[in-house]
Formats: structure tokens, C-alpha cells, sequence
């Protein structure tokens, strides 16, 4: 009799380990599944802030390059009315030579001040909308490593 009653509770008593572990590998493996939603979450409002930046800075780039363009174009009719000028006091008797030597180099230097300033504008542009791009991006991965998501 004492025998089988060890043998009964040796039975109890390995029944109850294997309902440990059981419950054990159960919240073990919630455990696993809670942070592997919380890094897919992560990583998707990762994704979704790189597209928002992005469409952004496409948006900004576009409105710059539309705005450069309307300057590009008064800054012609500008030029435009200098050449005229140019060509119209050729055709002036000779007294007016220093007028037109004068418009000559006012116009040579602002179609050089103008090319210049072209490339320094574009490429200023171009740094600004990556300096931006570059610098959303970093805080709103710095908000999401950070749990700071508003």
C-alpha cells in the first residue's frame, strides 16, 4: 500500500512540473509575441515617417524649383531690357559712347553676378531640402527609439 502511494504522489508531483512549465513556456512565449508586435509597430512608424519625410521634402523641393524658376525668368527680362538698351544706344551718335561702354559692362557684370548666383542658389537649395530631410528623419527615428510618439 505505502508503495503505490509513493507511487501515486511521484505521479501528482510530476503532473504538477510538467503544468509549470507548460504555464512557464505559455507566458514565455506571450512575452516573445508582445515584443515582436511592439517592434513591428516600431518598425512600420519607422517606415511610415521615412514616407512622410520624403513626400515632404518632395513638396518642398518642388515649391523651391518653382520658385527659382519664376526668378530665373524676371531676372531674363531683365537681362532682356539691358541688351535692348545696349542695342539701342549703339544707334545713338558717338557722343554717347561712354553711355554705351557703361550699359556694356553693367551688363556684362550682372549676367556674370547672375550665373553665379544661379549655381550658388541651386546648390544652396539642394543642401537646405537634404539638410531638412536628413534632419526629420533623424528626430522622428530619435521619437520612435525613444517611445516619445505623440
Amino acid at each position: 500500500m505505502f508503495k503505490w502511494i509513493a507511487v501515486a504522489f511521484a505521479i501528482g508531483a510530476l503532473s504538477a512540473y510538467q503544468v509549470q512549465e507548460w504555464r512557464y513556456g505559455e507566458k514565455e512565449a506571450e512575452r516573445i509575441i508582445n515584443e515582436q508586435s511592439v517592434t513591428i509597430e516600431k518598425q512600420q512608424d519607422a517606415q511610415d515617417l521615412t514616407e512622410t519625410v520624403a513626400e515632404t521634402s518632395n513638396e518642398t523641393i518642388q515649391a523651391n524649383n518653382t520658385a527659382a524658376a519664376d526668378s530665373r525668368a524676371a531676372t531674363d527680362r531683365l537681362l532682356n531690357k539691358l541688351r535692348e538698351q545696349r542695342l539701342q544706344s549703339s544707334s545713338l551718335a558717338t557722343s554717347l559712347t561712354t553711355t554705351r561702354q557703361t550699359l556694356d559692362m553693367r551688363t556684362a557684370m550682372l549676367e556674370s553676378y547672375v550665373e553665379r548666383s544661379r549655381i550658388l542658389a541651386d546648390y544652396a537649395e539642394s543642401a537646405r531640402a537634404a539638410g531638412l530631410s536628413c534632419e526629420a528623419q533623424y528626430d522622428g527615428l530619435v521619437k520612435i527609439i525613444n517611445g516619445d510618439q505623440e
